[in-house]
């Protein structure tokens, strides 16, 4: 299986992060063109890998930008309704707004790690 545009698109607004060379890069849409395309097509090739953080740290504290937080809590205070166990069974029922803030998150809402497309950011975490 090969990674395609449509999978990792939502996360470009946000800036993506791949893994590459023992390196990680964001790819941001503020990028120059020519540097965005070179490294949005080693993405597609495979040649860099993102990095996504599985459902399940939905319950455990991240950090975003300097701001450190428990996502679930955050996802609470916006609708009091949503449960982890919902979004880990079907994350492609809950509302647009929430799924686009798991994109801005970094969380993998493709499934991308599972399938070999991406890599689990806490494994290169220290």
């Amino acid at each position: 299986m090969k990674l395609e545009l449509k999978q990792i698109v939502g996360y470009l607004p946000y800036g993506l992060k791949v893994f590459y060379m023992e390196d990680i890069y964001d790819v941001t849409l503020e990028d120059e063109m020519d540097s965005f395309s070179i490294c949005l097509k080693d993405v597609l090739e495979g040649n860099h890998k993102p990095l996504f953080r599985p459902l399940s740290d939905l319950e455990k504290e991240i950090n975003v930008n300097g701001e450190k937080f428990i996502p679930i809590s955050k996802m609470e205070g916006i609708n009091f309704n949503i449960s982890l166990k919902w979004i880990k069974n079907d994350v492609n029922s809950i509302p647009n707004y929430l799924y686009e803030k798991l994109q801005e998150w970094n969380f993998d809402v493709k499934g991308l790690i599972e399938k070999g497309l991406a890599i689990d950011i806490n494994t290169l975490q220290q």
